[in-house]
């Protein structure tokens, strides 16, 4: 990839960031404020929506500015309103863009399990709070 190619997909990258973010801090500070359900539902609906166009456009950039030749074997029988188990062994920083990549669409939006507290007081954990992410603790 040349400098100028790897300018262009960071700053893709980082505008893909700045304008999904705000779309879910605004969703998430509704939901937050507003108690009733139905309407929470349809705010958890939203976001959804938005991490998905969030993937949809890190898939974008991606094909844009770099030449991806991957084989990639997927079962035939996922399906978005599923249920899925999806381990990494995190081999790079990339993996979850990748699997985000292969998988969108084909199953429910990707959830990762996070380490209890880094939900406190930081703009990342409100957005994971607000996707519903789970937490764990460890022993």
């Amino acid at each position: 990839m040349s400098f100028v190619t790897g300018i262009i997909a960071s700053l893709l990258l980082f505008i893909n960031i700045l304008v999904s973010s705000f779309f879910l801090f605004f969703f998430t500070f509704l939901k937050i404020i507003i108690p009733h359900k139905p309407i929470r539902r349809q705010l958890t609906a939203i976001l959804v929506f938005i991490a998905n166009r969030w993937v949809s456009n890190n898939s974008l950039w991606m094909r844009l500015t770099q030449r991806m030749d991957w084989e990639i074997q997927l079962p035939e029988t996922l399906d978005p309103k599923g249920w899925y188990f999806v381990i990494s062994n995190h081999q790079s920083w990339v993996d979850i863009m990748v699997l985000q990549h292969c998988l969108n669409g084909r199953i429910p939006l990707l959830k990762f399990f996070f380490k209890a507290g880094a939900d406190q007081g930081t703009d990342h954990g409100s957005r994971m709070v607000g996707a519903r992410l789970p937490f764990y603790e460890t022993l």
